[in-house]
């Protein structure tokens, strides 16, 4: 057990990450194919953005699978508000509230408690369960 925690989980010891409630400003840097095995693989979105109390720009990936169809939106120099998750092993930003017309495939929280993990819906859905703004139900978190 404890191998697997080193390799995959963080320790007991470790604080949880949490979604800071704060909004940054973060430009989109590039794409980067993400797949792994079987799976087809996805674009996930890098962006630059300067978190409170650094100094120096960091790069995040985007937790928000963005679906094909709206991927041309984040092209490179575009602008989008995020919040990160905190504390993480990697930097994990999520789409703000105010972006929840912007279609998902999926989420890749990869480094945020392990080092993969991410799942895909069967159809891209705007919003996120992670800001709680789309409706929700019992079935589903949020859409």
């Amino acid at each position: 057990m404890r191998v697997f925690r080193a390799l995959f989980g963080r320790g007991r010891a470790e604080a949880p990450c949490l979604l800071d409630p704060r909004v940054y400003d973060a430009t989109v840097l590039h794409h980067e194919l993400v797949s792994g095995g079987d799976d087809p693989g996805y674009l996930a979105v890098f962006v630059t953005l300067r978190p409170a109390g650094r100094h120096d720009a960091v790069v995040a990936r985007l937790g928000d699978i963005i679906a094909p169809a709206d991927l041309s939106r984040f092209g490179e120099g575009t602008h989008w508000r995020v919040r990160l998750f905190e504390p993480a092993k990697l930097w994990v930003a999520m789409l703000a509230p105010e972006h929840d017309d912007v279609l998902r495939a999926g989420r890749d929280l990869g480094g945020v408690r392990w080092d993969a993990e991410y799942w895909y819906w069967h159809e891209p859905r705007p919003g996120s369960p992670y800001t709680l703004t789309g409706d929700t139900s019992e079935d589903d978190v949020a859409s």
